[in-house]
């Protein structure tokens, strides 16, 4: 929004006010943020919206007797009170992170441990029973052509078969797993360590 933008808003939400006010309230703000410069963005930002500014504003006239206020003084209050409600950044707190790094190592470590564990495992039965239908299928179609269709042929193909339904039956739900035991373990990392930093998600 640009600073022009801003004003002609802040101009339409102050139409319960006489011309005089209003053209008071909105130079005020022209003022104050021609001042800011090359940083009217960020005052900006930190005033509020438009309509906020607005209802200060007109909340603030409404506790002044004629007599006493005035549509710029209002404005001036206005700015004092975002001063004092807009939240403040919080500074990186990478000392803090180091240091329980460091100290909640064994912690961390285990639940990585854990977790390459549990994805090692799940992987490792799925390409183990894939190996075990191609190996067991080569060793059948040996004894096929060397013994013919004896019982170890029938034995290593059936081997064979069930090593394959049980790969074919396993690798989706296995993947699954991995891929969302993965997805979660590192969004739970990623939340503690935004947490430490005082950083908040984008």
């Amino acid at each position: 929004m640009t600073t022009q933008d801003f004003l002609a808003e802040l101009d339409a939400y102050l139409y319960g006010l006489s011309p005089e006010e209003r053209e008071s309230a909105v130079n005020y703000y022209r003022e104050y943020l021609e001042e800011a410069g090359g940083d009217a963005d960020a005052v900006m930002h930190s005033l509020g919206s438009p309509e906020a500014v607005a209802q200060r504003i007109l909340a603030e006239l409404g506790t002044r007797s004629a007599y006493a206020g005035s549509a710029s003084q209002a404005a001036a209050a206005s700015v004092q009170a975002a001063a004092y409600t807009t939240p403040t950044t919080k500074k990186p707190r990478v000392g803090l992170l180091i240091l329980l790094t460091v100290l909640l190592f064994p912690f961390w470590i285990t639940a990585l441990a854990l977790w390459f564990g549990f994805e090692a495992a799940l992987a490792g039965t799925v390409i183990g029973l894939a190996g075990t239908a191609v190996v067991a299928g080569l060793e059948s179609i040996g004894y096929l052509f060397d013994v013919g269709l004896a019982g170890e042929t029938i034995w290593y193909t059936g081997i064979s078969l069930f090593a394959l339904g049980l790969t074919l039956l396993l690798w989706k739900p296995f993947g699954l797993a991995i891929k969302y035991t993965t997805k979660w373990t590192f969004k739970g990392f990623g939340k503690i360590i935004r947490a430490i930093l005082g950083k908040e998600r984008a």
